[in-house]
């Protein structure tokens, strides 16, 4: 049993998400609707596009009323070119926060700076600012196979609301995340990712993807499955509360049994907090290193 990439779910619904965007003209344009074939009475826009926590990457910057649009790249920067001169509205979307608009004038061979700023949604902000609502106390019977080891001198791995002890095997590896938060770390063939929001499948209590026990880890509700087939051993835990799924895999029940015990050790924070767990960061993979499958 095996896992399919995250991150490509994710691509597939960026690419799906602009499709749309280019096929569904707004309703309430600012100006008829013309797209211009030359440069002659056209103006540029360029800018960055900000949210609560910085720079927005794969935000979606529309001239309402015409084809010109943009999507801002990965430090958050777009440019339009050949906008018909003239005051056109600016509409910026981006996953997680309120579309916002904004009047912008343009003007022939010139560029028009601006700076589009977004709000994120009342469910965005509650993820990122976690609440305690269980017992830490109480905890799902584990299977007898599953030994917790001791998780002294290990790695911290983060994300931007929670640390874990990471065992000292795994080393991160890069991964961005479009529609929500991605992470991943890898040790030969045994692999940990954690997900938050976006299709973590976290988003919903009693979801059918996390069925197992229900356990209060950290003083968060979360729902814990361990489970295997006759090549990998596995171990998820889902946290409803901010839509948080962490996943391990492994051909050894060993290495399964050091990523159960490394999750339980996950403490939560406040997003942009210093982390709670103190211990050195895991390393990231040597680049001439095959990544784990």
């Amino acid at each position: 049993m095996s896992y399919p990439s995250p991150h490509a779910a994710r691509i597939g619904l960026a690419l799906g998400l602009a499709l749309l965007a280019s096929a569904v003209r707004p309703a309430t344009a600012a100006a008829p609707s013309r797209a211009p074939t030359d440069s002659a009475g056209t103006g540029t826009i360029h800018g960055l596009v900000v949210g609560s926590h910085g720079l927005e990457a794969f935000a979606n910057v529309v001239v309402v009323g015409t084809r010109r649009r943009a999507a801002s790249d990965e430090h958050g920067s777009f440019r339009i070119t050949l906008v018909p001169t003239g005051t056109w509205q600016l509409m910026v979307q981006a996953i997680g926060y309120e579309s916002a608009t904004v009047n912008v004038a343009v003007r022939a061979g010139r560029d028009t700076e601006v700076i589009l700023t977004v709000s994120e949604r009342p469910e965005q902000k509650a993820r990122r600012h976690p609440v305690p609502d269980c017992d830490s106390t109480w905890r799902a019977p584990v299977s007898p196979e599953v030994a917790l080891p001791d998780t002294a001198g290990w790695w911290t791995a983060s994300g931007s609301i929670f640390d874990f002890s990471l065992p000292t095997e795994f080393r991160r590896k890069q991964v961005i995340g479009i529609d929500s938060e991605f992470g991943e770390w890898v040790a030969d063939s045994s692999r940990i990712t954690y997900e938050l929001g976006g299709d973590s499948g976290c988003t919903q209590p009693g979801n059918g993807a996390f069925a197992g026990a229900s356990e209060c880890v950290s003083g968060f509700r979360a729902g814990v499955n361990i489970l295997s087939d006759s090549h990998t051993y596995l171990v998820e835990i889902c946290f409803p509360c901010c839509g948080l799924g962490l996943h391990g895999s492994s051909p050894d029940s060993t290495t399964r049994a050091r990523i159960l015990a490394a999750f339980r050790t996950i403490r939560f924070h406040d997003a942009g907090a210093p982390p709670i767990l103190t211990g050195p960061a895991a390393p990231d993979l040597p680049l001439n290193r095959p990544p784990g499958r």
